[in-house]
């Protein structure tokens, strides 16, 4: 069998974001006859990884926290990989996984080296800490030949903040995995979870300031005191302060059983299946993957007109929309989508366009094609017939 052609290395941080972010490219590029490679720190998932897309991959511990030591560790390791792989298109995502890739990248002189804009954490910080972020992100923007961005309103966002992104490009509508629609069907397909006399109200996502969690809590409350049938139930990852993290429990064990908390999980259909609701009332998105999950089983979407999230909502009669941080509007909003008799046909028309811009198969070809555009510039097209037999093991480095 021919051999294939070398390919991209994909730098993310962890492989649960690979995972997330890029596995059906991997496999995609793979089965077009290149020979990708990726590169993260393992949680578990990195043999599952190569066994389903047979890319190469390549283990560094990276720290998802600043950690000047281990970053530097981790970054000189990073160039030994590269100097030795001698790549033609490094991608980087991710905000430590990018900083270190493009130096990294920089510093082997790497041809094209490609920067996916996820989001921006300082959006929502003030001071010092806004200042430390931009200047990184300018770091990056300055060390990558080009960016592409997940969200048109991610970079008019980052335009705002003064970064230099005017060259930046969406690709299509935006997102860079779409959403995986055999997964997330019609929640009409699904055994019936709630009681007829409940209207529940779901969140999936971090537990955290940014995702509007205390937001969340009392405009439930709010609109709780105005139609009792309402339940609230939150599903995710605690990253709240201990103080924040007290409200939180506070209101679930005085809520006579109305609002619930459970841990992250991996079956996110089954829990959005069982909510009539789905609520984001986020204040920064890069591009909101549980509203396209959401949206692609048809459920009806209250939320904040944050970045990213417009994207996928750009209009009112899409979804129940208000602005960030206004409680009260999200109050307005949860009572408006819970007494609306015909709420599920604006959930349908939502259903219908995340079909056409953000299905899988049609992100996933826009990607590719978007590799195979650096590629054929730096290398010579891919010539051969199906994929390489052997699968790689992790290498660690």
């Amino acid at each position: 069998m021919a051999e294939t052609c070398p390919g991209p290395v994909l730098i993310e941080t962890t492989d649960v974001s690979i995972r997330s972010h890029v596995e059906d490219h991997l496999r995609v590029l793979a089965d077009r006859g290149w020979r990708p490679t990726f590169v993260c720190a393992d949680t578990g998932l990195v043999a599952d990884i190569v066994r389903l897309t047979g890319a190469r991959p390549y283990v560094l511990s990276m720290a998802r926290d600043p950690a000047p030591w281990r970053d530097l560790c981790a970054m000189l390791r990073l160039i030994a990989l590269l100097r030795r792989l001698r790549p033609t298109l490094v991608v980087y995502g991710t905000p430590k996984a990018s900083l270190l890739g493009a130096m990294a990248a920089a510093a082997c002189r790497v041809p094209r080296r490609v920067y996916v804009l996820h989001g921006l954490r300082s959006e929502t910080l003030r001071g010092a800490g806004k200042f430390v972020q931009l200047v990184l992100e300018r770091l990056v923007l300055g060390l990558s030949h080009e960016v592409v961005a997940v969200s048109p309103s991610l970079v008019r966002t980052a335009a705002r903040h003064g970064l230099p992104v005017g060259a930046a490009r969406v690709l299509g509508a935006g997102s860079v995995n779409g959403v995986d629609t055999r997964r997330f069907r019609p929640h009409t397909e699904w055994p019936q979870a709630t009681a007829a006399d409940e209207v529940v109200i779901g969140f999936v996502g971090r537990l955290h300031r940014d995702k509007g969690t205390l937001d969340l809590l009392a405009a439930f409350a709010a609109a709780r005191a105005c139609d009792a049938r309402l339940r609230l139930h939150l599903v995710g990852d605690w990253e709240l302060g201990e103080d924040d993290a007290a409200i939180v429990q506070r209101a679930v064990a005085t809520s006579d059983g109305a609002i619930r908390a459970s841990g992250s999980t991996e079956n996110v259909a089954a829990a959005l299946a069982s909510f009539d609701i789905v609520t984001l009332p986020t204040y920064r998105e890069g591009l909101p993957t549980v509203l396209l999950e959401a949206a692609a089983m048809g459920l009806p979407v209250v939320a904040t007109r944050a970045t990213g999230v417009v994207d996928v909502i750009p209009a009112d009669d899409l979804g129940w929309l208000c602005d960030v941080g206004d409680v009260a509007g999200l109050t307005e909003q949860l009572l408006a989508c819970a007494r609306d008799s015909h709420r599920e046909e604006r959930a349908a028309r939502l259903r219908e366009r995340v079909l056409a811009d953000f299905s899988r198969p049609v992100v996933t070809k826009r990607w590719v094609e978007e590799y195979e555009r650096h590629l054929s510039t730096l290398t010579s097209s891919p010539q051969v017939e199906g994929r390489s037999a052997g699968r790689a093991s992790p290498e660690r480095s």
